[in-house]
């Protein structure tokens, strides 16, 4: 089995990280990184970093990643679902609080409890139409 990086730009509060995990031959998580993004070029030559020199499966959600990815000999990029390459979305929720302090990140405002309510309300009439709420066998 060869290596395999997942990695996709995931955003925390306003700001966009690269997240990339890699998996090592043995199936395990060998190595991950987050950091801020500054560009696809780079981005490709951190993900070269991570790959230590290894011909190295690369999965991501982003077409942009994957088309620089084509370019660059050693990466061997497959463009997934973003069910499939959830590990980055996960890995930036468990760091949230240590992204914020070490980046020094400003919470995004928190919406009002008026638009809170509506959202609750319209979710649960969405519900209602799509059957979740009655039970036909009866």
């Amino acid at each position: 089995m060869k290596q395999l990086i997942i990695t996709n730009i995931e955003r925390a509060e306003d700001t966009e990280f690269l997240v990339a995990v890699k998996y090592g031959k043995d199936g395990f998580i060998a190595d991950e990184i987050i950091t801020p993004f500054e560009g696809y070029e780079r981005a490709v030559d951190k993900l070269l970093e991570l790959a230590g020199g290894d011909t190295t499966d690369v999965w991501t959600a982003s077409g942009r990643i994957f088309k620089e990815c084509l370019m660059i000999g050693g990466l061997a990029p497959q463009i997934k679902h973003s069910s499939d390459v959830k590990d980055t979305k996960e890995r930036c929720e468990r760091y949230y609080d240590i992204l914020l302090d070490v980046h020094e990140l400003k919470p995004l405002r928190k919406p009002s409890k008026m638009r809170a309510f509506l959202v609750r309300f319209f979710r649960s009439i969405t519900k209602l139409i799509e059957g979740e709420g009655f039970d036909y066998e009866v």
